[in-house]
């Protein structure tokens, strides 16, 4: 791993900045997943806007990963829905099998 530079260092002291380097997998990965919704309800981010309400850049900002907080429960909603699906929420023990949801909520 190369050294941070000082401007870096820096940079990661802001709680903004920090949140997004430490969640960047986490980020990218929400926001692969709500782009391929959306391309696979067959819109685009302009059309997502006319439906959802929610400006096309923060659409971008979200598919791309790199919103300042991540989406909300509630933006990944509202995009869902415009898209014609509904957000499902599971939690499951660390060490269950997958697919063994013990707790689950449609939004």
């Amino acid at each position: 791993m190369r050294k941070r530079t000082p401007e870096e260092q820096a940079a990661l002291e802001d709680p903004d900045v920090k949140f997004g380097y430490d969640n960047y997998d986490l980020l990218t990965k929400v926001g692969e997943l709500l782009r391929g919704m959306r391309q696979e309800a067959g819109l685009s981010q302009e059309q997502l806007q006319q439906v959802s309400g929610i400006d096309q850049a923060d659409i971008s900002r979200v598919e791309r990963g790199v919103a300042e907080r991540g989406p909300s429960l509630a933006l990944i909603t509202r995009m869902a829905h415009a898209s014609g699906y509904s957000l499902v929420l599971s939690l499951r023990k660390q060490d269950a099998a997958p697919g063994n949801a013990e707790l689950m909520v449609e939004l």
